[in-house]
């Protein structure tokens, strides 16, 4: 009796030390066919935060700060009818790419409750979104929520007439059931990332337009100056000095 218990134990713990080298291969795999297609894509990454990359359709979300665009990366690999057996190109893999400008507002919700909205939150740096180990803005804090009503949606709402609406279901249930504490955790933990990476883009979006209304401004007294200029209400020396000082406070 006592022997078969020891059997199943080893046949057990051997099981489990296959598939976490199965796992691993096929993250590696995965990481490899993804870094080749995005090789061939003019976007340069600054963040790339996992959506889902445990189940067969994997989605990433990622950003490139210096063109101020965000995208969704997604791949649907071949399965093998036979085997079972997942397989990757490149040619799997597709990617959505949005400016930070085409984002109106978002919305993250934590088990169908509305917990958090893209305005009125608290400022942080927005560099550190882009270190390597992100950061969390705004967060919602600890809820004791029943497993079974578990879910992770983030809205994002788009000024795009054809696509108004980007949904991103975080994989809380899995083939096997209900993810653990740890684990739900962690996909949290990555939703709060993009959330906050969403709040620094929109953060961006309304520095840019108060710098192009200061700019509007500045162009439209330079042009009253000029027309008091050329009405001989003030000097050349006076419109050149005056229009330096308002270039500097550019």
């Amino acid at each position: 009796m006592g022997i078969g218990i020891l059997v199943f134990i080893i046949a057990g713990v051997i099981m489990f030390v296959i598939m976490s080298i199965d796992t691993a291969q096929k993250m590696k795999n995965y990481q490899t066919k993804s870094d080749n297609y995005l090789s061939n894509v003019d976007f340069s990454i600054s963040k790339r935060v996992p959506i889902d990359l445990v189940n067969q359709n994997k989605l990433e979300f990622l950003v490139d700060n210096d063109k101020k665009q965000f995208a969704i990366l997604s791949c649907k690999p071949n399965i093998s009818f036979l085997s079972g057996e997942e397989r990757i190109s490149e040619e799997n893999f597709s990617m959505n790419i949005f400016n930070f400008s085409d984002m109106n507002s978002f919305e993250l919700l934590l088990d169908n409750d509305e917990v958090l909205q893209g305005r009125g939150l608290a400022a942080t740096g927005g560099a550190l979104l882009f270190g390597a180990a992100g950061a969390v803005i705004g967060s919602s804090g600890k809820r004791k929520v029943k497993k079974a009503n578990r879910s992770i949606v983030l809205n994002i709402y788009l000024n795009k007439i054809d696509c108004p609406v980007i949904t991103i279901n975080f994989p809380v249930i899995q083939d096997e059931g209900l993810l653990s504490d740890e684990a739900y955790n962690k996909i949290l933990e990555n939703a709060q990332t993009i959330k906050g990476i969403l709040h620094y883009a929109q953060q961006q979006n309304k520095d840019t337009k108060i710098n192009k209304n200061s700019g509007n401004d500045i162009t439209g007294k330079i042009m009253q100056l000029n027309e008091l200029k050329e009405q001989g209400l003030i000097s050349d020396e006076e419109f050149n000095n005056k229009k330096k000082e308002l270039l500097d406070n550019l």
